[in-house]
């Protein structure tokens, strides 16, 4: 059985296990959400995406494991889009370096304003949550190594880099 069929079957059985336990409690997922909800947006999609440790980006903490994710951006290209007005464009490849002595299974870097991608297919090899403002590790990639590196990129409008911030690991 290949690995994408058995990740989908998992996720089924996942789903079907929480769902028949909120509703055997007489709930339904809204009414469950009033009290949930309310939480902070980062701490949904970690719910969301992982059952590892969760370990938040504090630069006060003596152990900030943060201290030893890097991340890096090199300019690819860059070029003026006639057909688009004109508007020019440039090309990024992000490097996340996991320099710790144990695997990544998730990171979530905060995006802003600063990451004006041209359309939906100037972004590869990342998940974008809208919601929160994060980039993820995407679906198909389990992990980052010890001592290993994702890239990650995309395309975008103007020639800055994009404010990309560190805020969450998983491990």
């Amino acid at each position: 059985m290949n690995r994408k069929l058995l990740f989908t079957l998992s996720v089924l059985i996942v789903f079907s296990l929480i769902f028949s336990n909120v509703f055997s409690q007489n709930e339904t997922p809204y009414s469950k959400c009033l009290d949930e909800c309310d939480e902070e947006p980062l701490r949904r999609v970690i719910r969301m995406v992982s059952s590892s440790n969760v370990y938040r980006c504090n630069s006060a903490d003596p152990n900030n494991y943060c201290k030893d994710i890097k991340i890096s951006q090199e300019e690819i290209g860059n070029w003026n889009q006639g057909n688009r007005g004109g508007a020019k464009y440039t090309q990024w490849e992000v490097t996340l370096e996991n320099k710790l002595d144990f695997s990544l299974t998730q990171f979530y870097i905060l995006k802003d304003y600063t990451l004006k991608i041209r359309d939906r297919k100037s972004i590869w090899n990342v998940q974008e949550i809208e919601s929160t403002n994060n980039l993820i590790l995407p679906t198909y990639q389990n992990s980052i190594g010890p001592k290993g590196k994702w890239v990650f990129g995309f395309i975008l409008q103007d020639s800055e880099p994009a404010n990309l911030t560190l805020e969450a690991i998983s491990f």
